[in-house]
């Protein structure tokens, strides 16, 4: 493997992991503004017993949400700490096997 294609492994890496942050906030921002924004408006109209069991099955679907949100941020993390820490060995690797000698 040559540093251009190591480059661009470690530059693909981090896009992916960069997708999964910009889903992990979209699923944030659907979780704390979007849900709660319609329960609100829907709250106003819809009153009994029906509508308290909505509502906290809402709750409890938004709390699942935010907890993707963390996990698939927390990946996102993962993947560019390895992601680096590879990079830097395959490079590290590849000057050392340039600098080898066979005599």
């Amino acid at each position: 493997m040559n540093a251009f294609e190591i480059y661009c492994n470690f530059v693909a890496a981090k896009r992916q992991a960069n997708e999964l942050e910009n889903i992990s906030r979209k699923l944030k921002y659907t979780a704390e503004n979007y849900i709660a924004g319609k329960s609100k408006s829907l709250n106003s109209a819809w009153n009994g017993s029906a509508s308290e069991a909505f509502f906290e099955k809402e709750s409890r679907l938004a709390e699942r949400i935010l907890e993707e949100a963390k996990s698939l941020h927390k990946t996102a993390e993962t993947i560019k700490r390895i992601a680096k820490r590879t990079y830097d060995t395959e490079m590290k690797a590849l000057d050392i096997s340039k600098q080898r000698s066979y005599s």
